[in-house]
């Protein structure tokens, strides 16, 4: 008898030919599966990278945010510096102007003998 007329030989035959087969079914969902976990392990990594640059973007933005506030409490040092000195300023110039005053009124006492009326 022939190999191809055995029955015996076509059931092993058979039965190789299935199990290649359940091997091949098997290795592509493999192929697949590590094709899904490729994918979302790059998934994964470029939202890593995307946090990372926006961590990074947080902390120029704190960075910038300290430099205002301390920027703004510089200018606001500076303001309530200069509103004592115009506060001061217009204290000088009171006393300026009421010592001009003064000097007129004797001015105008000595050459007219009275107070002069142009200055209160």
């Amino acid at each position: 008898m022939s190999a191809t007329c055995n029955p015996d030989h076509k059931q092993r035959l058979k039965r190789q030919e299935d199990s290649l087969a359940r091997a091949l079914e098997q290795a592509e969902a493999a192929q697949e599966m590590s094709a899904r976990i490729s994918a979302r392990f790059a998934r994964l990594a470029g939202r890593s990278e995307r946090r990372q640059r926006q961590m990074v973007h947080l902390s120029l933005l704190e960075a910038s945010l300290a430099l205002l506030e301390e920027g703004n409490d510089i200018l606001s040092q500076r303001l309530t510096a200069l509103e004592e000195l115009t506060i001061q300023q217009q204290g000088e110039l009171r006393d300026i102007y009421k010592a001009l005053g003064e000097m007129n009124a004797t001015q105008s006492l000595s050459i007219f003998g009275k107070p002069s009326t142009l200055h209160p």
